[in-house]
C-alpha cells in the first residue's frame, strides 16, 4: 500500500471508529429502534449520505456496535481468567469491568451499546450477533469452572448469567458514583458476590411455601391481559420496536382499538410500568406479613419475584425499556424504580442489625436483588425449561449464599471429568425460541 493509500485508510477507520461512538452513545440514549442514522450522523458532524459511505444501513451499524460491546466484554474475561481460582478471577473481572467504565468516562476508550435491546435483532444480524454473545457467555462461565465440581451445568450456567447480568445491570446504577469510587464499588460488589448475603445458608433453605403473587385477572384490572402481552413485546423489541402495530397484532385487535384504550403508547409504558411497581410492591408488602425479620422480607419478596418471572403472569417490565422513553417520562419511572429498590436496601439493613444478613454494603446490595430479579426474564436463553422453584434454587439463591457455593467436589468418572473439562471451554448454546422459553 502506497503512503498515500495508508492515510486513506487510516482516516477512514478513524472516522468509522468516530461514527461507532457516536452510535453507541445514540442508541443507549434513546434505544436501538428509538435512534436513526440521522441522529448518529449529527453526533460526528457528517451528512446522512457521508455517514452512509461507512455504513449502507442502519441494521449494520446496530449489530456493529453489539459486536463492539460484547468484544470488550470478552476481554475483561480474558484478564480475568488470569486468576488462578474462581474468587479471584470473579475479582479480577469485577476490577477490569469498573476500570472500562471509568476509561469510557474519561474518554480513554469509546462508549460501548447497553445490551438491552440485543434480544431484539432481526436476521441477517441476528444470528453472528448473538453466536459472538453467546461465545462472551462461555468465556465469563468459564471463570467459574473448577475441575471436579459437583455442581451440574445447568446450576454453573445460571451462576454465569446472574454473574453477566450484575455488569449489564451495574451499568446503569454505577453512574451514581465518580470515578474514583468505582474501584471500592468493584471490591463491596465482589464481597457481595462471593460471600452472599445470607449470614447462614440455612436461613434460606426453601420457597415452596411462599405465596404466589396474585395479579387478579382482567376483574381486579380490566387491561391485565393486555398490559401483560404489552410487557412481553417491549421486553422483547424495545419501546420504540413495540411498535402499535405489533402491539395489535400481537394481542390480535385492531389499532382502533388501541387508541380506545389508550391515548399514546406513552401512556402504554406507564401502565407497564405501573403493573411491574404494583407486583413487586405486594411481593414486598406480603414478605413484610409473613416476617419480622430483615433476611426474611428480603427472602420471601426475591422469591415471591422470582417464581413470578417464571409463572404464565410473567413478566415484570425490563427496565431497559427506559432507555428510550421521553426524558421526563424515563426521569419518574426510574423514581419508582429506585423506591422499590431502596426498599430491599432497607429489608438488607434491618437484617444487618439484626444479625441474619452479611455485612455489606446495602446499596449496592440492594441494586443486586433487582438486577437479579430483572435478568430473570432473560434466563430461559441459557437454562431452559427452568420453574419458578427451580429458577429460585439455580439462580436467587446463589445471591444469598455465595455465586461459588454449594460447591463439594465430587468423585467422578472419566467421561464426567472430560465434560466438566469441555464445560470451560463451552456452554449450552442461548435457546433463541419464544420470549418466555416455554
Amino acid at each position: 500500500m502506497t503512503a498515500t493509500g495508508a492515510r486513506a485508510s487510516a482516516k477512514f477507520e478513524h472516522k468509522r471508529e468516530l461514527i461507532l461512538a457516536s452510535a453507541a452513545q445514540r442508541f443507549n440514549e434513546r434505544g436501538v429502534k428509538g435512534a436513526t442514522l440521522a441522529d448518529v450522523a449529527m453526533g460526528v458532524e457528517l451528512s446522512l449520505k457521508s455517514l452512509r459511505y461507512y455504513f449502507k444501513r442502519k441494521d449494520l451499524l446496530v449489530a456493529e456496535c453489539f459486536l463492539r460491546s460484547i468484544d470488550a466484554y470478552a476481554r475483561i474475561a480474558r484478564e480475568a481468567a488470569a486468576g488462578t481460582t474462581p474468587e479471584e478471577r470473579v475479582r479480577l473481572l469485577l476490577v477490569a469491568f469498573f476500570k472500562l467504565i471509568a476509561d469510557v468516562r474519561l474518554k480513554i476508550r469509546p462508549p460501548f451499546v447497553h445490551f438491552g435491546d440485543v434480544w431484539s435483532l432481526e436476521d441477517p444480524n441476528r444470528a453472528p450477533v448473538h453466536a459472538a454473545l453467546s461465545d462472551m457467555y462461555r468465556e465469563v462461565r468459564a471463570l467459574l469452572i473448577v475441575e471436579n465440581d459437583a455442581l451440574d451445568r445447568r446450576a454453573v450456567n445460571a451462576r454465569a448469567h446472574m454473574l453477566l447480568s450484575q455488569l449489564f445491570w451495574a451499568v446503569v446504577w454505577a453512574r451514581r458514583y465518580d470515578d474514583d469510587q468505582l474501584p471500592r464499588v468493584a471490591q463491596r460488589m465482589h464481597e457481595i458476590l462471593i460471600g452472599g448475603l445470607a449470614a447462614s445458608p440455612r436461613s434460606v433453605a426453601g420457597s415452596g411455601n411462599l405465596p404466589a403473587i396474585e395479579t387478579g385477572g382482567p376483574s381486579a384490572h380490566p387491561q391485565e391481559a393486555f398490559l401483560k402481552v404489552a410487557t412481553g413485546l417491549i421486553n422483547e423489541r424495545g419501546y420504540r420496536g413495540a411498535s402499535v402495530e405489533k402491539l395489535a397484532a400481537e394481542f390480535k385487535v385492531t389499532k382502533g382499538f388501541f387508541y380506545h384504550h389508550h391515548a399514546t403508547k406513552d401512556e402504554l409504558i406507564v401502565e407497564c410500568f405501573e403493573r411491574t411497581f404494583r407486583i413487586m410492591r405486594q411481593a414486598q408488602d406480603s414478605a413484610c406479613e409473613r416476617s419480622s425479620s430483615g433476611l426474611g422480607r428480603l427472602w420471601g419478596a426475591t422469591t415471591s419475584l422470582v417464581r413470578f418471572q417464571r409463572s404464565e403472569d410473567a413478566p415484570l417490565l425490563r427496565t431497559s425499556a427506559l432507555a428510550a422513553v421521553p426524558a421526563v417520562l424515563r426521569t419518574q419511572m426510574t423514581g419508582r424504580m429506585n423506591n422499590i429498590t431502596d426498599r430491599f436496601s432497607e429489608f438488607l439493613s434491618d437484617g444487618m442489625i439484626a444479625g441474619d444478613v452479611r455485612v455489606c454494603d446495602a446499596v449496592i446490595a440492594g441494586q443486586m436483588v433487582t438486577g437479579m430479579i430483572n435478568a430473570v426474564a432473560e434466563l430461559h436463553h441459557w437454562v431452559p425449561g427452568a420453574d419458578g422453584d427451580t429458577t429460585v434454587d439455580l439462580y436467587a439463591r446463589p445471591l444469598f449464599t455465595g455465586i461459588l457455593s454449594g460447591r463439594k467436589v465430587a468423585r467422578r468418572s472419566a467421561t464426567d471429568r472430560a465434560d466438566i473439562a469441555l464445560g470451560a471451554q463451552q456452554a449450552d448454546s442461548p435457546s433463541l425460541g419464544g420470549r418466555h422459553g416455554r
